[in-house]
């Protein structure tokens, strides 16, 4: 009988048709399922809404994904629910990625976008003067305004100087702007062919060098070397020129001619780039430091009393604490007066048998009953 009544029992989850029962045996089979379920059903929830809420891209859209590997140039290819197809536009390589992993990316929808904004560097010579600059920012101009180019590009261009290098270079910075996007790949591709070489023809025609310069290299045969014999005398002067010349092209010139010295002159009455280093060292040689030592001597002198009277007021409480008496007995006015600038700080050994001394006789006069603090205090 007991066999029996467990059979039934077992399948009353199954067959029996009351609510509760049912409900039961539901949720506990939806609960063993949901381990198994679970990671499947959250990237599809996830895809939904990525495909149908946040839809970032269509069908045949240019877009750069920001990977593991860097941007990727992609255009999409085909949408499926938990994934989509790309091609790579540099080696239209298919790639296929799962839209959970794209929720997690950036994603730049060219198809999408406006006018697009494009940024050349150019180094140049450092020698290249401003006016060649703004001739070159002249012709690109020209070229962008053209009727031929007015429908691929907009009119504003931005041609700045945005480093020195280490004064070898000038690095510019030509900004143009497209009157589209780019989610054609072969009109892009025309339009920045035009763009280049129309300034590769400006940095010719002003001309512009690279930061090598535009000399030809010495033996070149437009640029031969040779060499030319001169006497001693012939090259001091032609040095001694130079040099001359050098310094009278500075913004303060090192050689002036014949200066009074600079102890001839009021300390403070010249600035030091007005005159040469070697004056410039005997005015600050010529400041006056007679006073310093005593000024020294004086803060010196200061801190040894400071310090002196700390000492004294640390062994005073030491031995009070030690006797047993009170610290107002201890509280005498000095009958030497303040310490004379120059001596030694008493040492400690003096100072304890001075104190010693006092404290004895002290004692001596200490009688023994009631003694009255107020009386002491109020003296």
């Amino acid at each position: 009988m007991s066999r029996q009544y467990s059979t039934n029992s077992s399948s009353v989850c199954f067959l029996d048709t009351r609510f509760h029962a049912i409900l039961s045996t539901a949720s506990t089979t939806l609960l063993s399922l949901s381990f198994v379920f679970s990671i499947t059903a959250q990237e599809f929830l996830r895809s939904c809404i990525f495909l149908f809420v946040k839809h970032p891209y269509d069908i045949g859209d240019r877009a750069h994904i920001s990977g593991p590997d860097g941007i990727n140039q992609m255009e999409v290819e085909q949408i499926s629910l938990l994934y989509t197809a790309f091609r790579r536009v540099i080696d239209l390589e298919l790639i296929q990625i799962p839209n959970i992993t794209l929720n997690t990316l950036w994603i730049n929808n060219l198809s999408r976008s406006k006018g697009l904004m494009e940024r050349i560097d150019i180094f140049i010579s450092f020698d290249t003067s401003i006016a060649d600059v703004e001739t070159l920012c002249q012709e690109m101009e020209n070229f962008v305004t053209g009727p031929e180019n007015a429908r691929d590009f907009q009119s504003d261009i931005v041609l700045r100087c945005v480093g020195l290098g280490t004064k070898d270079k000038l690095q510019l910075q030509l900004e143009v702007r497209h009157k589209s996007n780019w989610s054609i790949e072969s009109i892009r591709a025309t339009r920045h062919s035009k763009l280049m070489c129309a300034l590769v023809l400006a940095m010719r025609k002003v001309p512009i060098f690279g930061p090598a310069g535009g000399v030809a290299p010495l033996g070149d045969p437009s640029n031969p070397s040779y060499n030319v014999a001169v006497t001693d005398e012939i090259a001091a002067a032609a040095r001694e020129k130079a040099a001359k010349d050098t310094d009278a092209a500075r913004l303060h010139p090192l050689n002036q001619g014949e200066l009074p010295r600079a102890s001839d002159l009021p300390v403070g009455s010249e600035t030091l780039a007005t005159i040469p280093e070697s004056m410039a060292a005997e005015v600050l040689n010529a400041i006056n430091l007679s006073e310093a030592p005593l000024r020294d001597q004086e803060d010196d002198n200061e801190s040894a009393n400071i310090v002196g009277s700390q000492t004294l007021h640390k062994s005073t409480s030491r031995l009070s604490s030690a006797s047993g008496l009170s610290p107002d007995l201890q509280q005498t006015k000095s009958r030497l007066g303040r310490r004379k600038a120059g001596h030694t700080v008493p040492s400690s050994a003096s100072m304890s048998s001075r104190q010693g001394t006092g404290l004895e006789a002290a004692g001596s006069r200490v009688q023994i009953g009631d003694f009255d603090h107020e009386a002491q205090v109020t003296r």
